[in-house]
């Protein structure tokens, strides 16, 4: 985790942003107190936290203002000039696209190189097949989605769902981890199988669907397919029950996965 799922999605979004390689060192330690992975962090950390990161962007958006460049942060800032975006939207979203961004797929790449390590044998199926490596990807998105639950829904009129009435303003938590794993919709749900072919909820579906699901599956891939192409002899250094989760009730990841090679 600590030597390649956290640096490389950092650098990926960093580099999208348009945020300069000088610039980006304290950037994996606040996010990883944002997401839940520096098992330290407290709330007062949070909070800081927040606030330098904002602070940090707001400098970034100074800085594209007067140097604009090709990237996503002076693209919303032509967004702005045309009068699409305040500047309080515009760092907003670049404080989501820079944690969003990040965490999740994180939370991908060791979920999924944790999937391979408990099932050696697909995991020799995808070093000879590239191919297989977008399907080690989904299945890893649906059997421990990264996002385990979506942040929260609020009702505009009243709605029932499942015999429930849901009254307006009432918060909902959708629980994507559970619906990936719903035996109506999936057969033998918690079994890892890459032949599958339901459509899995872990970006999300319809007009919200997640803005970069396309490159969280990039990267999965890459970062995987290498892996387990470069090492043949990839194993789990601890047994998986001294293996921890991330405390939070939105993300799923781990604080580290220890392999020998």
């Amino acid at each position: 985790m600590r030597d390649l799922a956290f640096p490389l999605p950092i650098c990926m979004i960093s580099d999208l942003l348009g945020i300069p390689e000088s610039e980006r060192e304290p950037l994996q330690r606040w996010v990883a107190v944002l997401d839940s992975s520096d098992q330290d962090s407290s709330v007062a950390d949070l909070l800081d936290v927040t606030d330098e990161i904002d602070n940090f962007l707001t400098g970034v958006v100074d800085y594209k203002r007067r140097s604009p460049g090709e990237d996503l942060i002076s693209d919303l800032l032509r967004q702005q000039r045309a009068g699409l975006l305040t500047n309080d939207e515009l760092t907003s979203m670049a404080f989501l696209l820079l944690v969003g961004g990040h965490e999740t797929t994180v939370a991908l790449i060791g979920n999924a190189t944790l999937a391979l390590l408990m099932h050696p044998e697909q995991a020799d199926g995808a070093r000879v097949d590239p191919n297989m490596v977008s399907q080690v990807v989904e299945e890893s998105l649906r059997i421990d989605s990264p996002t385990q639950n979506a942040t929260w829904r609020f009702p505009l009129e009243p709605v029932t769902i499942g015999g429930q009435l849901i009254q307006p303003g009432d918060p909902i938590l959708v629980s994507l981890l559970a619906a990936n794993r719903d035996p109506a919709h999936f057969a033998d749900p918690d079994t890892f199988n890459l032949m599958r072919s339901a459509r899995h909820i872990a970006f999300g579906a319809g007009p919200h669907v997640c803005i970069g699901a396309a490159l969280a599956r990039l990267e999965g891939q890459v970062a995987v397919g290498t892996v387990f192409r470069r090492f043949s002899e990839l194993a789990l250094a601890v047994p998986t029950e001294q293996l921890r989760w991330w405390p939070s009730p939105i993300m799923r990841g781990l604080y580290s996965l220890p392999v020998v090679f």
